[in-house]
């Protein structure tokens, strides 16, 4: 029945405001039934891999669902773990057709790795603004998991076990063999030492150093771990080294900022206002390099000094008003300390009204004596 709304539930076609698609409690409402919120956006692509449905996908398709869920991440806001992109910038950035992203967005939500919190409409249906004026806008979802990803992450740490017990008993044969073969001290040292030498693959190296996001960095490791934070966090400024993105960030790390203000500074301006394009994810290294010194050069003054972060902002303005909240706090103290004085004039207002009445309560009495006398 075209013009008429069949749905019963209000919530299925009733589309959020602008100023409420990023609450909370719209995000976690989109979520699908048996999933959850991601928590990082590095786990994106390997929830897809996780789910069953993955196994029947044929190989051009789960390069289609990957470069799309890699696309969704890139342009995700990390601290609410929503993207919108819309769907001609996302055919746009994975070469395909506006259909075809359609068509696997759709598959991506009835399998629960996206949910989606508002729906896209077009300029002729979308609420006008203060000023009046209509604009498109884009679908926008929540990246999210299924349970499977939480097995798969078992499963690859009992499988890494397996394989470092493995290493650990193949080198213990290898000292034995050494040791039955020349008894000195000497040779099992060299043995000892060519078996710790010998593993030179890439899973037998340790983890990346990451740096908490709200904490200031002291040493030059410390800015290099910070570094690869907002890497992880940025997925379009993978493509340099942790080191080049280092130096260009040290200026801003050594003025106090932390991982947290330097992607604050990536998408907003120093006035507030949030930058709706941001960098896709596989740029060459020369645009990834050009667009983190264009969007930090705006955050120094015209000597080219670091200005206040984000959150040395916010304490700022924290401080000034628990100041505030003081100053109001001790002027009401005072003035009810002066009402409450011996020459407060309140106090000798009250004392002059009593009086008043004393005097009149007094003059009835004696006329009333009077009276009574002469009757």
């Amino acid at each position: 029945m075209r013009g008429r709304i069949t749905n019963p539930c209000r919530q299925n076609w009733r589309r959020p405001s602008r100023a409420r698609e990023g609450d909370i409690d719209v995000i976690l409402a989109a979520v699908p039934a048996g999933s959850r919120r991601l928590e990082h956006l590095g786990d994106a692509v390997p929830a897809l891999r996780a789910l069953p449905a993955w196994q029947d996908l044929s190989r051009i398709r789960r390069r289609l669902m990957e470069s799309l869920v890699g696309a969704l991440a890139a342009c995700a806001d990390w601290s609410k773990m929503i993207s919108r992109p819309g769907h001609k910038r996302l055919a746009k950035m994975i070469g395909r057709s506006a259909s075809t992203v359609t068509a696997a967005i759709a598959w991506l939500m009835r399998h629960g790795v996206i949910g989606r919190v508002a729906a896209g409409r077009s300029a002729a249906y979308a609420t006008p603004d203060e000023r009046g004026k209509r604009i498109n806008e884009a679908a926008v979802y929540v990246l999210c998991c299924t349970a499977h990803l939480d097995v798969e992450k078992i499963l690859a740490r009992h499988r890494a076990d397996a394989a470092a017990e493995a290493r650990e008993r193949a080198g213990q044969r290898r000292i034995r063999g050494a040791v039955e073969k020349n008894w000195h001290p000497s040779s099992l040292e060299d043995s000892l030492t060519r078996t710790r030498r010998g593993t030179t693959h890439a899973r037998d190296r340790g983890l990346v150093e990451l740096w908490p996001c709200n904490r200031a960095v002291a040493t030059r490791r410390q800015q290099l771990a910070a570094a690869r934070t907002v890497q992880d966090r940025a997925l379009g400024l993978r493509v340099l080294s942790a080191r080049d993105v280092r130096s260009l960030i040290r200026p801003f790390l050594e003025a106090g900022w932390t991982p947290a203000d330097l992607l604050h500074a990536l998408d907003h301006t120093p006035q507030g206002a949030h930058r709706l394009h941001s960098l896709d994810a596989g740029q060459d290294t020369a645009r990834a390099r050009g667009y983190l010194r264009w969007r930090l050069e705006h955050w120094k003054d015209p000597g080219g000094l670091v200005l206040a972060s984000a959150s040395a902002r916010a304490r700022e303005r924290a401080e000034a008003a628990r100041e505030a909240m003081h100053r109001d706090r001790q002027a009401d103290a005072r003035a009810r300390a002066a009402a409450a004085g011996v020459e407060s004039p309140a106090r000798i207002a009250a004392l002059a009204a009593m009086r008043m009445l004393f005097r009149q309560g007094g003059a009835e009495r004696d006329s009333l004596e009077a009276a009574h006398l002469t009757a």
